[in-house]
């Protein structure tokens, strides 16, 4: 697999900061994402792989060190850099038992943060084109999610989550990455699994994606395939479905062979 273009993810209030950082980026080879709030850069590290955060230490609406300690934990290997107003050591107090690269004092230099960038990407693990595939999840049943969750980014995939038809659709409808697969209960609470096929292979824009359905209940191969056959799904697994076949199946959809 071939290896793909980094990926930096900046937040900052300021609209000057974030948009001189963006005058910096050699767009030909890496890929820039920039947001005024908290909020906004969590939705999209929770959707997307990125290589680097830049962020600000004090945002207006959540602080820094949250939206730090997401990406930490959505991103292990990836880099952070933090931006501050205040001393860097004082900085540094703030965010402890968190995983930081570099500091950047306010107002930084195009010298200062292309150097510390680079250092950054040096650290950082070459994604391959299995990190550019995105698998969305809609379960409604926790534990069954997180284990979905962490059995796919073991694999190197990045997940997104939902519970509900709206919230999955809302994930879908976003702007940047769309899923490349979904994979989906039958039985969500209000509109079913089988509701949100429908919706999703009867939109143009988005009838391409294969969508994978989940049961629970044990139906025969029959009743399966009538099932398949009314809402449009691409597949059908009953739970609790063999973790490998699973993996295999799904990896099928998104076109990535293994060696393994």
């Amino acid at each position: 697999m071939g290896a793909t273009r980094p990926r930096l993810l900046v937040v900052d209030d300021e609209q000057d900061v974030y948009e001189f950082i963006r005058t910096l980026i050699d767009t030909e080879a890496m890929d820039i994402e920039t947001y005024d709030s908290g909020r906004g850069a969590i939705s999209a590290m929770e959707a997307r792989r990125f290589d680097v955060l830049v962020s600000d230490l004090r945002l207006t609406d959540i602080g820094g060190v949250e939206v730090v300690r997401h990406f930490n934990m959505r991103h292990p290997a990836s880099a952070v850099i933090v931006m501050t107003a205040i001393a860097i050591e004082e900085a540094k107090r703030k965010i402890t038992g968190l995983k930081v690269d570099g500091f950047l004092a306010k107002p930084f230099t195009g010298v200062e943060f292309k150097a510390l960038l680079a250092g950054c990407l040096k650290r950082v693990p070459v994604p391959d084109a299995s990190s550019e595939k995105l698998v969305l999840i809609v379960e409604d049943e926790p534990a069954f999610a997180s284990f979905l969750e962490n059995l796919f980014q073991l694999r190197g995939l990045p997940v997104a989550t939902a519970t509900t038809m709206a919230e999955a659709m809302d994930r879908i409808r976003a702007s940047g990455h769309s899923p490349d697969v979904l994979l989906v209960d039958l039985g969500l609470p209000g509109p079913s699994g089988s509701e949100l096929c429908k919706k999703v292979k009867s939109d143009p824009k988005t009838s391409e994606i294969p969508v994978v359905m989940m049961t629970a209940s044990q139906l025969s191969e029959d009743e399966l395939r009538e099932r398949k056959k009314t809402c449009g799904a691409d597949d059908f697994v009953v739970k609790p479905a063999d973790p490998h076949e699973l993996c295999y199946l799904v990896e099928r959809y998104l076109g990535i062979e293994r060696s393994e």
